[in-house]
């Protein structure tokens, strides 16, 4: 991929972009399941190869773009978990070129979605009785398989802005 840090990057300029005025916007950053080490241990056993090998650097761009949603929403980050590394961040991303830099803690309307592997399948949900799930999806490790990526924008109006209140400040994994 190149860049190698495209993602990171992007959210990195689009945050430092936002005004320091309230109210906050509401921002739901798209990632992936399997970054760090306790995501990567609940995948199923088959996919930990194609996770730790073929999609190794577009994850680590992802970390990237999590420990900015995390800096910026004042949440604590464990390098231990996972970490992008200088290559991905670069060495002055917390106070930018031009001094401006990402207030800690300043953006508190932010969830972070982290789907399973993507798929180009139909929206189950919009085929299932009322009450019956889909998909799921909670906060934390979730360890499906796939999830297509029309359920993912299921999810994203119907549960994640539909419910915001509850949703926010939240890390929600998602898969069939």
């Amino acid at each position: 991929m190149t860049p190698p840090n495209l993602v990171t990057q992007s959210l990195l300029n689009a945050l430092s972009t936002v005004p320091a005025q309230t109210p906050s916007p509401k921002i739901i950053t798209i990632s992936s399941t399997g970054l760090t080490k306790s995501s990567h241990a609940s995948l199923p056993l088959l996919l930990k190869p194609v996770y730790g090998s073929f999609l190794a650097a577009p994850h680590k761009d992802k970390v990237g773009a999590e420990k900015i949603v995390a800096h910026c929403a004042g949440w604590a980050w464990d390098p231990a978990n996972a970490d992008a590394g200088a290559d991905i961040m670069g060495a002055d991303w917390v106070d930018g070129e031009g001094g401006e830099g990402l207030p800690q803690g300043t953006l508190k309307d932010i969830v972070i979605v982290r789907p399973a592997l993507l798929t180009d399948g139909d929206c189950k949900a919009d085929t299932t009785k009322k009450g019956t799930g889909a998909y799921k999806a909670r906060e934390g490790e979730i360890g499906g398989w796939t999830v297509s990526r029309k359920d993912v924008a299921h999810f994203l109006v119907e549960g994640v802005l539909g419910n915001w209140e509850s949703n926010k400040g939240k890390c929600i994994s998602i898969a069939y």
